[in-house]
């Protein structure tokens, strides 16, 4: 407009420039002027094609996946809800990370920040599509959260990824950084809005899966407890409690778990919020019912080991069948209108039920010795029959075990069966007890190593043959406790040759089942000299040649020698008691050394190990090797010294190489602290148990031979006094003596000579 205003000023046509001719200056300053916006216009395209022209595809990618999530989509199942869920989560998830890190890449990496945003723009993608699928699986009122936090975090990520584009392309702009953290921080919390949508409108299934895991660590636990209980018994800090003490608050929890059982059942199939608040109170009344159990058990004291089992057994069953029903509830909140899956809901519902009424039968049947095997004998059967029936449930894809492990396992029913057939046989009610205890741990770690060995069959075929074995193995030693139970009620010849048919039969499923592990190898069969097997083995036979010391210790007895009036515990019983405990305590050591060992290296899948893990491998050979050989050591020792054949000062010194071959294992699983993990408290607990019982037998030693010294001191000074004494008496008598046969002798020499006629010489 300039332009023309000064060319009508002075009379100017604008035409064509000819050669020589001249504008006058006013317009030559303003064509100047056009001509240099133009040039500042272009630029400053330029410029902003530049910064937006990389991440302007990333952008359309993002507003055409929030365009699609408006879309109307055909209503699906609901039970296909949790997928579209754990999809969604997942790229919510991965969106925050990009954001977050972008904050750092923008302050000393900015040429990877186009790159995070394209990541940030492929998971939007990814996470409009399964929000798609969540809310038609899901009703409106969880549906409309859902699609409204998607939304706004498509616009987030929009803001975000622009910031990032022009970051790049101005390192040097702190206004840009600056824009570029604001809209990090508003993609953040938007991302978290949708992940709480999303989590809301399963609210009921999660709680499910955080109270499978809280009732999967109180199984852990129990598991530990009873192999101490087994080992010599619970300990805990010394209290005035009694067994009575804890009955009450027993029956309570019980009652509010059936209760919880109730609750859960009906809450898996109408809301997710119902079905939250039944599975957080049922893990809850679950953590203290297993914790007043364990205190219960330890009342009892360390000389009713089988008692405590019994305890634990019983409240074990009761978590198991807990985390398979919140496993069942789970499943029918996913999918309602599954018959199959309501009748497995309710078959779990009962299970519970009556596992909480045979655990209040347990209590009841602890104080009472008469009821306390039969008891026991029926909570076997019925735990064994319940353990058959979800042997063939699906199988957690992370179950593993290797043949060799299902093999072993069979030997532990070997070792059962015996006990149980001379239960059977003498009737005894603490042979009863034992025998169940011992038996229902030796199927049921088979019946996990059938699983796990099953899981990892190659083909379908041989995982149904293994279960199948599996299954009859159990089946028969079942029988077996059966036929224990009825000779344990009314002792009879035929049921005693009963008995040993149920053994033959036990006998040859175990046959089966080994045959079945022996197929199941194959090719995949792992090379006996494997570091970590071969670790686990030679643990195992350390802690089983520990248990035979202390066996054979078991049945030594002091020599018989006039008792003191006082019925407290000689020298030679402390002696044995002490040792006995080094012994199981020794025991329980390697066995959770052995144990978390094999158990981490296979859940990390480790095959193969490099010359460091075989190193450490050979290591912990040695010092198990070693805990045993001292352990067998001072129980010889202490044999002798009972059998007044050896000294205190022979035992002082075997306990302190047990004391300091612990310490040696104890140091050598610290260096692997990654593989033993949640396991090395136990472990340090066990070795704190072998150095306080070596502790008490070395002070009991010293003391006791301090005594015998200051009383063979005494003797020998009593000896000198009252021997001096004695000796002068004996020599005056035999001077006496011997001057009366003088005096006789001389009389009858006189005699002799008088008769003779001649003179008597001798004078008295």
């Amino acid at each position: 407009m300039a332009l023309v205003d000064q060319s009508q000023q002075n009379g100017t046509i604008i035409q064509p420039k000819a050669p020589g001719t001249k504008l006058s200056p006013d317009i030559e300053e303003t064509v100047q002027g056009i001509l240099e916006g133009i040039e500042d216009l272009l630029a400053s395209l330029e410029e902003s094609a530049s910064e937006y022209g990389i991440v302007a595809p990333m952008m359309d990618e993002i507003t055409n996946a929030m365009d699609t999530i408006s879309d109307p989509m055909p209503k699906t199942d609901s039970s296909e809800f949790p997928s579209y869920q754990g999809d969604a989560l997942q790229s919510a998830n991965s969106m925050l990370r990009a954001a977050k890190d972008m904050i750092s890449k923008a302050q000393r990496n900015e040429e990877e920040l186009v790159s995070l945003a394209e990541m940030l723009s492929e998971d939007y993608k990814s996470f409009a599509v399964t929000i798609r699928g969540a809310i038609a699986s899901t009703e409106p009122k969880v549906a409309d959260p859902i699609k409204t936090t998607a939304v706004a975090l498509g616009h987030a990520c929009l803001g975000l990824v622009k910031a990032a584009g022009i970051v790049q392309n101005s390192p040097t702009d702190n206004l840009a950084k600056k824009d570029l953290v604001d809209n990090s921080r508003v993609a953040s919390d938007k991302a978290n809005q949708a992940i709480k949508a999303l989590k809301a409108g399963a609210k009921g299934t999660q709680a499910c899966i955080d109270a499978g895991v809280t009732v999967s660590t109180i199984i852990s636990d129990l598991d530990t407890t009873m192999t101490f209980a087994s080992a010599g018994g619970i300990t805990t800090e010394p209290t005035n409690d009694s067994f009575a003490d804890h009955r009450e608050t027993i029956r309570q929890e019980a009652k509010q778990l059936v209760n919880d059982t109730k609750a859960l059942t009906t809450a898996a199939s109408t809301d997710q919020e119902k079905l939250a608040i039944a599975a957080k109170s049922g893990a809850d009344t679950m953590t203290r019912l297993a914790t007043v159990m364990k205190y219960a058990a330890s009342t009892l004291g360390t000389d009713d080991p089988e008692g405590q089992t019994m305890l634990i057994n019983a409240v074990k069953d009761i978590a198991s069948s807990l985390d398979v029903l919140i496993a069942a509830a789970q499943t029918v909140s996913e999918d309602k209108t599954d018959k199959a899956k309501m009748s497995n809901l309710t078959e779990a519902a009962k299970t519970m039920v009556m596992n909480v009424t045979s655990l209040l039968k347990t209590v009841k049947s602890v104080e009472d010795e008469a009821q306390r095997a039969p008891r026991a004998a029926e909570a076997t059967i019925a735990a064994i029959n319940q353990e058959i029936k979800i042997l063939h449930n699906p199988i957690p894809e992370d179950a593993f075990a290797t043949p060799d492990d299902l093999i072993r396992s069979t030997k532990q029913v070997t070792m059962a069966t015996a006990k149980a057939v001379g239960a059977g046989n003498t009737c005894k009610q603490e042979d009863i007890v034992a025998a169940s205890n011992s038996g229902r741990q030796a199927v049921f770690l088979m019946l996990q190593a059938c699983r796990g060995a099953a899981n990892n069959a190659s083909t379908d075929e041989k995982k149904q043959q293994t279960l199948a074995a599996g299954e009859q193995c159990a089946t028969a030693f079942s029988s077996l406790m059966v036929q224990v139970h009825l000779n344990a009620k009314q002792p009879a010849p035929d049921r005693k040759e009963k008995l040993a048919e149920e053994s033959q039969k036990v006998a040859s499923s175990v046959s089966g089942l080994v045959q079945a592990a022996e197929i199941l190898r194959g090719a995949d069969l792992r090379d006996a000299n494997d570091n970590d097997m071969g670790a686990e083995n030679e643990l195992l036979n350390a802690a089983n040649a520990i248990e035979a010391a202390a066996k054979k210790l078991s049945a030594l007895r002091p020599r018989a020698k006039a008792r003191e009036a006082d019925d407290t515990l000689t020298f030679e019983e402390q002696i044995l008691e002490a040792t006995k405990a080094i012994a199981n305590a020794t025991s329980v050591l390697v066995k959770i050394a052995a144990a978390k060992a094999q158990q981490e290296v296979i859940e990390q899948g480790k095959g193969d190990t490099n010359e460091g893990d075989t190193k450490w491998a050979k290591n912990m050979i040695k010092t198990a090797r070693t805990v045993a050989q001292s352990t067998q050591s001072m129980c010889e020792t202490a044999h002798s010294l009972v059998q007044e054949e050896g000294t205190p000062g022979d035992l002082v010194n075997s306990a302190r190489n047990v004391s300091t071959a612990t310490a040696d294992l104890l140091s050598t699983c610290k260096t692997k602290q990654e593989i033993f993990g949640d396991g090395m408290p136990r472990l340090e607990t066990a070795g704190k148990a072998v150095k306080k019982a070596t502790d008490n037998l070395i002070k009991a030693a010293q003391l006791n031979e301090a005594a015998a010294e200051d009383e063979q001191n005494a003797g020998n000074k009593d000896y000198r006094l009252s021997g001096i004494f004695a000796k002068e008496v004996e020599a005056q008598e035999n001077i006496l003596k011997k001057e009366k046969e003088l005096d006789e002798a001389k009389r009858r020499l006189n005699m002799i000579r008088k008769a003779r006629g001649g003179p008597t010489l001798i004078k008295f």
